[in-house]
């Protein structure tokens, strides 16, 4: 279950802003041959909810 700090571009096609600095943490998981099943992203500053067997909210505020 990767956990990965990204920086969005103004041309990536997921990017929900134009803000090309804007920085997110992206939590991949249920790995399938063709890629991840489950991509959970969240804004640094925001709790990211880890799924079992963690079961816990990661804090992101730490990263800003």
């Amino acid at each position: 279950m990767p956990v990965t700090a990204a920086h969005q571009s103004a041309s990536d096609s997921s990017a929900q802003s134009a803000d090309r600095l804007k920085t997110f943490l992206a939590l991949f998981s249920s790995p399938r041959r063709t890629g991840y099943a489950a991509e959970y992203r969240v804004p640094f500053g925001k709790p990211l909810p880890l799924p079992e067997p963690f079961g816990f909210d990661l804090e992101t505020s730490d990263f800003l």
